[in-house]
């Protein structure tokens, strides 16, 4: 049963400001033009409207430049809006609908909305709908403006930031996984240890599923992005897709660090927030980034359930071993504060080495 694509509507979406719609017949459509007449824009909005998380595959820092930002003629619009619509004349979509329209809506105060065939739905039931219907399988590819001539340039940490981009087609997967596993508990009439197991592997599923879609936004550091602007831009993303609050505040004089360096501290960053999102039960977090001559002091803290560090960590919070040997071979410290019921707080401290300093003396304590 074929993919068939009927239409693509954009209004306010970069610098589509009118309402344009653009409709596909049977085979292969082309749209062509000069240079600045919308091109590209037009690849970003397929990306968009099935669920791109990432900024920086939309040529974007943050949800707001997805909105027309306004012309000599024109005023700036308060909302994008881009509808796909497919044809499932065929039934290749399992919904009782001839045709399908996924819509996403985006607002100038970040918030960002769904909608399948007009009712509101989260981004997870579009990402359901579609690991159902098995497109994943048919693995479309969207490749944006120059990213063929790119990836020859490429070095090879830069290839590995785009496999991980790449790499996120595996939570479509694990949807997948998920739904076949309601499926066959569904369908067979099975032993009560059976159903159990089915149902802790539908747990996992779900879990994996979240940690995938988390953690891969951990790994996208854009080589120029600064540290701040990367960690703003993955507060973000989680803030669009759980509703965490997470403020990023930075003081001091940034420095630019070495970009390994660099990874590392966004990296611990993604995984704190990634606890804090699946296991800490929290409304609000906050980043704090402090730069001195010395050092630079990371921290991270929630208003969750908290837990007990002198006695048996919480699920989730094995990770924090790992996070110690990364700041440990930096030559930092991390710390941890956290009670029950009173948030968590945790502190990473990294040198900032000028050359032939001592590493030992220039290191301050994060406490």
């Amino acid at each position: 049963m074929p993919l068939r694509l009927k239409s693509l509507e954009l209004h306010g979406y970069k610098t589509f400001a009118s309402k344009t719609l653009f409709e596909f017949a049977d085979g292969i459509t082309a749209i062509v033009g000069p240079n600045g007449s919308g091109k590209s824009n037009f690849a970003d909005s397929l990306r968009w409207v099935l669920g791109e998380q990432s900024a920086s595959l939309l040529r974007a820092k943050k949800t707001e430049d997805m909105i027309f930002s306004g012309s000599e003629h024109r005023p700036r619009a308060g909302m994008a809006s881009v509808t796909i619509t497919f044809d499932n004349t065929v039934g290749w979509l399992p919904v009782d609908f001839s045709e399908v329209a996924v819509t996403r809506r985006a607002y100038r105060d970040g918030h960002n909305e769904y909608l399948l065939n007009g009712q509101t739905v989260r981004l997870r039931d579009i990402n359901e709908l579609l690991a159902q219907s098995g497109l994943s399988e048919r693995t479309y590819t969207i490749l944006g403006q120059g990213m063929v001539d790119a990836s020859l340039a490429l070095k090879a940490d830069e290839r590995r930031r785009l496999s991980h981009d790449l790499h996120d087609s595996l939570a479509q997967e694990l949807v997948y996984l998920h739904l076949e596993l309601d499926r066959l508990a569904a369908s067979w009439d099975l032993t009560e240890p059976v159903r159990a197991r089915l149902s802790r592997l539908r747990d996992v599923a779900g879990t994996a599923y979240d940690q995938v879609r988390h953690n891969l936004a951990g790994l996208r550091l854009r080589p120029q992005a600064t540290l701040v602007e990367a960690v703003d831009e993955l507060a973000h993303s989680i803030r669009e897709r759980s509703g965490l609050d997470i403020e990023v505040v930075e003081r001091g004089e940034a420095v630019r660090l070495p970009t390994d360096e660099a990874q590392v501290i966004f990296d611990l960053v993604a995984e704190a927030l990634n606890n804090v999102h699946q296991h800490a039960r929290a409304r609000q977090a906050a980043v704090t980034i402090e730069w001195s001559a010395a050092a630079v002091t990371v921290t991270i803290a929630d208003d969750g359930i908290g837990f007990e560090t002198a006695g048996r960590p919480l699920p989730g919070h094995h990770g924090l071993t790992l996070m110690r040997e990364a700041v440990s071979a930096l030559r930092g410290q991390l710390g941890v504060d956290s009670r029950l019921g009173q948030g968590t707080r945790l502190q990473i401290c990294l040198p900032i080495n000028p050359p032939d300093a001592d590493p030992t003396s220039i290191l301050s304590d994060p406490s």
